[in-house]
């Protein structure tokens, strides 16, 4: 009967809604509110996919009904992302003409914010690299380069100008690694300097799995500590703190492949950048790490961290067996790329 009633009262609601919209102000709370995802801390594709059916639903309500609101253009950008999004939850092609006439829209209004108006041209330089990319056709490079030029012209000063020559960098290494190379290059000189610093760390990130990883050090406990000994294992190398949020957030995925593959031949070595031994050894010992952890004080001047170029933490990468690197961003999917280099 409850269940009955709170039925009966939500349909009321909904058509009084009908009749009469709610504010501007309070239509845009609920897209802001449906904008964060799922509640649930652990959704399902069906409720993701809900959910984005309806912020795009009320975004795409709120530009109609609210056409002179400061935040209609964000509505509409709302509308595009969501629907791609939607799409890919869903593993279906988005329609292109109706994405890319959307996108075009917002890109050219003047009246749009210079950020909104980035966002939009920059989904379509992507969607644009993926066509190149699922179709290995090189023959739309010239294309997709004076579009890439075009959008530095327009935003190059938004924060979406400086993902743009990664994302030249992605199609040109599936097209012509020669290519690639020269542009990484050519990126390592480039006069913003976000640009230049992630060149280089890429140029250093693809030295480092030209040859076997050297890493010797004495652990915190004093023990003397060498990759070379762990040859025919699969290694995560993992740049971290105790003082770190994010890192203490990843720990307990580490922690779980850890226990689930270190009988298969899984190993862990820590670098820590901690500040005090006693910190990071009350840490570990409480959070039974007993893989070696590399010590110094240091924080960000951490010898062997800065000897790698490592900027931000928590960072791992995974070697394979043979103590090359084959991964910088092993927090992606960590499971799955063990799984995988431990089969080989």
């Amino acid at each position: 009967m409850k269940r009955m009633l709170f039925a009966g009262l939500t349909l009321l609601a909904c058509a009084a809604l009908a009749d009469e919209p709610p504010p501007a102000d309070q239509a845009w709370q609920r897209i802001l509110m449906l904008s964060r995802g799922p509640q649930s801390s652990n959704p399902g594709k069906q409720e993701i996919i809900d959910q984005l059916t309806e912020l795009e639903h009320q975004a795409d309500a709120f530009w109609q009904r609210y056409a002179d609101d400061s935040h209609v253009w964000d509505a509409k950008l709302i509308v595009l992302q969501a629907r791609l999004e939607r799409a890919a939850q869903e593993g279906k092609k988005p329609d292109l003409h109706t994405v890319e006439a959307d996108a075009r829209e917002i890109a050219g209004a003047k009246a749009a914010p210079d950020g909104i108006r980035a966002e939009a041209a920059y989904t379509l330089l992507d969607l644009r690299a993926s066509t190149i990319v699922e179709s290995h056709d090189s023959s739309q490079l010239a294309a997709f380069d004076a579009e890439a030029k075009t959008f530095d012209e327009q935003f190059g000063a938004t924060p979406r100008g400086a993902q743009v020559p990664w994302l030249r960098l992605e199609v040109y290494e599936t097209l012509d690694r020669a290519k690639a190379d020269a542009l990484l290059k050519q990126l390592a000189s480039d006069k913003d300097p976000r640009v230049a610093m992630e060149a280089k760390r890429r140029i250093a990130t693809q030295d480092l799995m030209k040859k076997p990883l050297d890493l010797k050090f004495t652990t915190v406990d004093g023990k003397e500590f060498d990759l070379a000994k762990w040859r025919g294992k699969v290694v995560l190398v993992d740049f971290w703190a105790t003082w770190c949020g994010p890192c203490r957030m990843e720990l307990p995925n580490v922690i779980s492949n850890y226990k689930k593959f270190h009988d298969k031949g899984f190993e862990i070595v820590g670098i820590s950048l901690d500040q005090s031994k006693d910190k990071l050894v009350s840490f570990t010992k409480e959070k039974e790490m007993s893989w070696p952890q590399y010590f110094d004080g240091k924080v960000w001047e951490n010898k062997m961290s800065s000897s790698f170029g490592i900027t931000g933490i928590p960072t791992m990468w995974l070697v394979d067996k043979k103590g090359l690197v084959r991964s910088t961003e092993a927090r992606n999917d960590l499971e799955g790329a063990i799984t995988k280099l431990l089969a080989e």
